[in-house]
């Protein structure tokens, strides 16, 4: 269990250095606008997350659909904070959700299957957004995006 510990949280780092630092930075440069740069790493983060688990375990779209979401909200998050942290922390989090739903894929049995995930999977982190741009309004003076 330690070892799937350090290895969600590992992956989850390289992750958000890579998708919620690193490419959003040099995107917008080249593109000169930071939204588009926002959007597009949002998309790559779901399309490598193609051939993962979460993608074969549910077979619909609606995980595609969740993942653009949670990587343009990430996005959000990291640039109002200036940081990773509270991006991998939820990042983290939401790799552990996952293999508690789905099963640690550890054992020569199948694991469970997830049912349809459904709509709820792409409005939740709408959701998320929403909350998070009122709040930040309301803190202007503390966060700018």
């Amino acid at each position: 269990m330690s070892i799937l510990l350090i290895h969600t949280t590992l992956l989850a780092s390289l992750e958000e250095l890579l998708f919620r630092s690193y490419l959003p930075k040099v995107l917008s440069s080249a593109l000169n606008t930071q939204w588009l740069a926002i959007l597009f790493t949002s998309l790559v983060f779901a399309v490598v997350h193609l051939p993962g688990k979460q993608m074969n375990s549910t077979g619909d779209w609606w995980t595609m659909g969740y993942l653009i979401a949670i990587g343009f909200f990430l996005c959000l998050l990291a640039e109002a904070s200036s940081g990773i942290e509270f991006g991998l922390g939820i990042h983290t989090a939401n790799n552990f959700g996952w293999l508690a739903l789905n099963g640690v894929g550890l054992t020569s049995g199948p694991t469970s299957e997830l049912p349809d995930v459904g709509p709820w999977s792409i409005i939740s982190p709408f959701v998320a957004i929403f909350i998070f741009i009122f709040y930040s309004r309301r803190k202007r003076d503390e966060i700018q995006i």
